[in-house]
């Protein structure tokens, strides 16, 4: 492990990976991981709104943008909510969205753009 970073709901780590081949070869990875005191009880409620109940979706995070299942009603990796607004930020199909350090320490699921804000494009 190269690096840990404690948040306020969770910890971020980074990790690098060399192989002892003839020729090594090395890979970096990172990941950001929400921290809760206790799993929320899971029941008929449908807290994203799409039809399925929470009990059904689950824990999981299926299109792996940090949001969990049960509250998260898009299933779609290159989309993603902006706040509570109903719109949606999109990217190319085959992209994901995830959120970011920023998200998981407040505690959120969703994106917020603030005025004159950019971001870099990422390729």
């Amino acid at each position: 492990m190269k690096s840990a970073t404690y948040l306020l709901h969770g910890i971020s780590t980074d990790a690098s990976v060399t192989d002892s081949g003839a020729v090594s070869l090395t890979t970096d990875a990172s990941a950001s991981i929400k921290v809760l005191v206790a799993a929320p009880v899971l029941g008929d409620a449908d807290s994203d709104g799409d039809g399925v109940s929470d009990a059904d979706e689950g824990y999981g995070d299926s299109d792996n943008d940090g949001i969990p299942d049960y509250q998260d009603d898009i299933t779609e990796s290159y989309l993603a909510p902006i706040g509570d607004s109903g719109q949606v930020v999109e990217t190319s199909f085959g992209t994901t969205i995830a959120l970011g350090d920023a998200a998981l320490s407040a505690g959120d699921n969703e994106i917020y753009f603030m005025n004159n804000q950019t971001f870099p494009l990422l390729m």
